[in-house]
């Protein structure tokens, strides 16, 4: 299984960083690993309290089903993704907004 390095993470979140202040935006940013664990997250002053949950969740979605969050929408009835889900402790939301990284 293809893993991610905890300095490979710190640059994805270096690059995201960057990223959501030119935007402005108010968010977190999660990495995971390709089993779902977290590696790294950061929260922007003024984000929500909610977001670095959902963020992580929809980095767990990407990361468990190699495929962007955003595509998982259409599937998220299925027994495969609720049982994936239910493994996961119900952490999983398939809303656009994470890509597989490995």
């Amino acid at each position: 299984m293809a893993t991610l390095t905890l300095a490979e993470a710190e640059t994805i979140l270096a690059a995201a960083k960057a990223k959501v202040f030119e935007m402005g935006a108010k968010m977190s940013v999660s990495v995971v690993d390709p089993r779902g664990d977290l590696i790294g997250m950061f929260r922007t002053d003024g984000a929500p309290w909610r977001t670095p949950a959902i963020s992580r969740a929809k980095a767990v979605s990407s990361a468990c089903f190699g495929r962007p969050s955003g595509e998982l929408t259409d599937n998220a009835m299925s027994p495969v993704f609720r049982g994936m889900m239910a493994m996961e402790g119900g952490h999983m939301i398939p809303g656009q907004g994470a890509l597989p990284v490995y």
